[in-house]
């Protein structure tokens, strides 16, 4: 059973004279992370492998929702997630080598991707992915090439501001 959990950055600054990928967490931003780091931990015990975006907000939300007791083995920090469209997600599970003990993988990121790539895995449009929201799926599949909506469901949609029940 493989376990894909996407993370949305949480609430960025709004600053005219910073660019984009510059852009930090504000206040509701951290405070939005932190909630989901319990939130997470309570579902989550262990990640095989982290794709952060290379954007600050997605750092600053990793550091803060992955400072918990969540286990992980490795994380890697990628330009390929900023402004990825849903292929890259692809992409890059199909990256993971087979034969080595990953069974977990989490993206952070940015919509639209994030969310395109989430309702592209189950086939159904999903109106929820706010600032901050996770979704945790569970594929069948042995292999990180051959998930697919055939193989793959929704077990967990979080929010900082409210769960919604699957």
């Amino acid at each position: 059973m493989k376990k894909i959990i996407l993370l949305r950055h949480a609430k960025a600054e709004f600053n005219n004279n910073v660019l984009d990928k510059k852009r930090n967490l504000d206040a509701i931003g951290s405070e939005e992370a932190l909630l989901m780091s319990k939130k997470l931990h309570q579902k989550i015990k262990n990640i095989d492998l982290v794709y952060c975006s290379d954007a600050n907000r997605t750092i600053e939300t990793a550091n803060i929702v992955l400072f918990s007791d969540i286990h992980i083995k490795e994380k890697i920090n990628t330009s390929k997630l900023y402004e990825a469209e849903a292929d890259v997600y692809f992409d890059l599970l199909s990256e993971i080598d087979n034969n080595k003990d990953i069974n977990s993988v989490m993206f952070i990121g940015h919509n639209p991707g994030i969310s395109y790539f989430a309702e592209l895995l189950v086939s159904e449009m999903l109106y929820f992915f706010s600032t901050c929201a996770c979704v945790i799926f569970s594929s069948t599949s042995e292999n990180w090439n051959e998930i697919n909506k055939q193989n793959t469901k929704i077990d967990y949609i979080l929010s900082p501001l409210g769960d919604i029940v699957v």
